[in-house]
């Protein structure tokens, strides 16, 4: 594929790596010329100079060629500019842009097709929605969400002291008491598939997929969860704070946010009235 990456950070660099070493031919533009001559004598990819935004500079990138645009410099307008732009001058372009600020979510998301985006990309929002799930289910060491957020894809330990340590796995079910599928077992560095004869060890990381409303059945059964988490404590006040926050209060947990300067409460404040915002250093 031909990839346009707009921004050379972190983030650009990065993806820059990974996507050459598929083979794919990337395209880099950003401002700073001396970032774009590094990363051009590590890798095998043109280079522009510019602002992304800017229509030239696009199309001396070969926008009309491409097939795919990744804006993820630091500015989230930039970003979308330069994902518009770059769709009107290819409309066949998929175009995949990083959008950190909260203000802007709900707006992308009913203007995506005005802004031209084929995706959104939000670390911070991301990060948020993974501390959560943590926080609602804090027995599983992973979750991942698959058709449409209906299943997980969940992953315990099993230790000396766990109800499966030393079961069966075609006794499970009178011990979990609920349909659940076990897809891998990892042990000592190998994944295992298991059969109804299969033996649950100690230092064995499960692999399980079950409706959404079962994790908390089978959480209670093994008896890795007592109690739902009820009021949490944050510490910081920037965008994942938010991001998280707003999450939790959904959830029904009381949040208390713990942020130094002064002004940030005050945003905080504003943002979420429903939350207790203490003015300190954490």
């Amino acid at each position: 594929m031909n990839i346009i990456i707009a921004g050379d950070g972190k983030v650009g660099a990065t993806l820059t790596r990974l996507l050459c070493a598929e083979g794919h031919n990337i395209t880099l533009v950003d401002t700073n010329s001396r970032v774009l001559e590094k990363s051009q004598e590590q890798y095998d990819v043109m280079s522009v100079h510019g602002n992304c935004a800017a229509m030239d500079i696009l199309l001396q990138a070969g926008v009309k060629s491409a097939d795919l645009l990744i804006a993820a410099t630091s500015a989230d307008e930039v970003n979308l500019l330069c994902c518009t732009t770059a769709h009107g001058l290819n409309p066949k372009l998929h175009t995949i842009a990083r959008i950190r600020n909260p203000e802007y979510t709900a707006q992308i998301y009913k203007m995506r097709n005005i802004y031209g985006l084929s995706m959104l990309i939000n670390p911070e929002r991301q990060a948020a929605n993974e501390i959560e799930r943590l926080l609602k289910y804090p027995g599983f060491l992973r979750r991942d969400v698959f058709a449409k957020g209906r299943a997980e894809i969940v992953e315990l330990r099993i230790d000396a002291k766990s109800k499966l340590c030393g079961v069966q796995l075609m006794d499970m079910p009178g011990i979990v008491k609920c349909r659940v599928l076990i897809c891998a077992v990892l042990r000592d560095g190998q994944a295992l598939v298991p059969n109804g004869t299969f033996t649950f060890q100690e230092g064995d990381r499960v692999f399980v997929t079950a409706p959404t409303k079962d994790l908390t059945t089978l959480l209670k059964n093994l008896g890795i969860i007592t109690r739902r988490v009820r009021s949490c404590l944050l510490c910081g006040g920037g965008r994942v704070c938010i991001y998280l926050a707003t999450a939790l209060q959904k959830s029904g947990i009381s949040v208390t946010i713990v942020e130094k300067d002064y002004g940030r409460c005050q945003q905080l404040c504003e943002a979420l009235p429903d939350a207790s915002v203490i003015h300190g250093n954490a």
